[in-house]
């Protein structure tokens, strides 16, 4: 099996979209995430899969606090932001819309949700790193918005019940 077709293959897996804040070195970075999925409603756990070629995946460690927006459909022009596809030489905050959490690291303002965590626990998992995030805080807006979804390496979108 190549790298190539298993890339290929997981293309074809749809995906939310989330951004995923937190400091590393002290510095604040934020990041887009598929990789993103629920482990246990009790206790709330989550993970993330980060690449050890970012920043922010080669420094947390356990305790460390991060922020996951869960993005809406109107929200791509963010996802491409904290992608670094969008042209934006500077700041990857800059110009984007953030609201505090409870875990003292931004979080895409108007998101379908937000969550604080802290890292419990980081895997080794070849290229990346799997951080199993304890949940601190949960914020649902009342509004039920499409989500924004990560297909066949592109956006797609669904619609709502």
């Amino acid at each position: 099996m190549s790298a190539a077709a298993f890339k290929e293959a997981m293309s074809r897996f749809a995906s939310g979209v989330t951004v995923v804040c937190g400091r590393a070195e002290g510095e604040l970075h934020g990041m887009t995430v598929a990789a993103f999925a629920s482990v246990s409603a009790e206790p709330a756990i989550v993970l993330v899969s980060l690449g050890l070629g970012s920043r922010l995946g080669a420094t947390l460690v356990e305790g460390d606090a991060i922020s996951v927006s869960l993005l809406a459909a109107s929200q791509s022009a963010s996802a491409l932001r904290f992608a670094g596809m969008d042209g934006h030489a500077g700041n990857r905050f800059e110009g984007v819309d953030l609201e505090p959490t409870r875990v003292d690291v931004p979080a895409v303002a108007g998101s379908l949700g937000v969550l604080g965590t802290r890292v419990r626990q980081v895997v080794p998992a070849g290229d990346h790193r799997v951080f199993l995030l304890d949940v601190i805080e949960v914020r649902v807006p009342e509004a039920n918005a499409a989500p924004l979804l990560w297909w066949s390496r592109g956006f797609a979108g669904v619609t709502t019940r």
